[in-house]
């Protein structure tokens, strides 16, 4: 019978593909507060399903620096979002971050005011800094899959380059961001997203969002967490 629950799951899950659309996006070193950490995501929006799935590796050289990404922020599209209704993380270090209306309630500084995310600290209204063992996050060479399951209104209607084109408010010394990773360990630093595609910002082909349903049905086997 469990087999069988994965199978429905597998196949109603190719019954939305056609609804989805994927983008990779990666981190922008030169543009970082301290040049050392770098990542690469694929980010993938379902209308179906009303569901943003990451898929975050860090690629920093662990030669070089040594730093765990400890934290992720994204921006909620025309605040559409009233509610985050699940999250998973194949990391289950990692906590929702956001807080009430998942409007501008996490401090991303230099790059300003964020909505959504996650990190390995515990207090959701909080900014990307705090709290948790550095090595409780991603290591250098390693990725974690994150699903977010929104609720509010038009959300059928969204694009994964609505996403994108959605940045932070309020920022200080750096500019707004779409996207941007915490990295901790002996060093920290904070890296903004850069490269789109290739910089052209297209949206990737349908058969690529395919690469993220293996981890998908592993969050919906096991791992996903009800958020009140």
């Amino acid at each position: 019978m469990e087999k069988l629950g994965l199978l429905l799951v597998a196949v109603m899950l190719f019954s939305f593909v056609s609804s989805a659309e994927a983008v990779i996006i990666t981190g922008n070193p030169g543009g970082s507060t301290e040049g050392l950490g770098d990542f690469t995501a694929e980010l993938l929006y379902n209308q179906g399903t009303q569901t943003l799935s990451v898929n975050l590796e860090n690629t920093s050289d662990a030669v070089g620096y040594d730093g765990y990404i400890t934290a992720f922020v994204f921006n909620n599209p025309d605040d559409l979002i009233s509610g985050v209704s699940g999250f998973t993380a194949t990391n289950a270090n990692f906590n929702l971050i956001g807080g009430s209306g998942y409007d501008n309630g996490i401090k991303g500084a230099p790059y300003g005011d964020f909505d959504i995310g996650a990190s390995i600290g515990t207090n959701s209204n909080a900014d990307f800094y705090d709290g948790g063992n550095p090595a409780d996050g991603i290591a250098p060479g390693d990725s974690e899959f994150f699903t977010f399951i929104f609720t509010g209104t038009s959300l059928e209607s969204l694009l994964v380059s609505d996403f994108i084109g959605e940045l932070s408010e309020s920022a200080g010394g750096g500019d707004a961001q779409f996207f941007a990773a915490r990295f901790r360990y002996e060093e920290s630093d904070k890296v903004p997203a850069g490269v789109v595609n290739g910089g052209n910002g297209e949206p990737i082909p349908e058969p690529a969002s395919m690469l993220l349903l293996g981890p998908a049905l592993l969050g919906l086997a096991g791992l996903k967490r009800k958020i009140k």
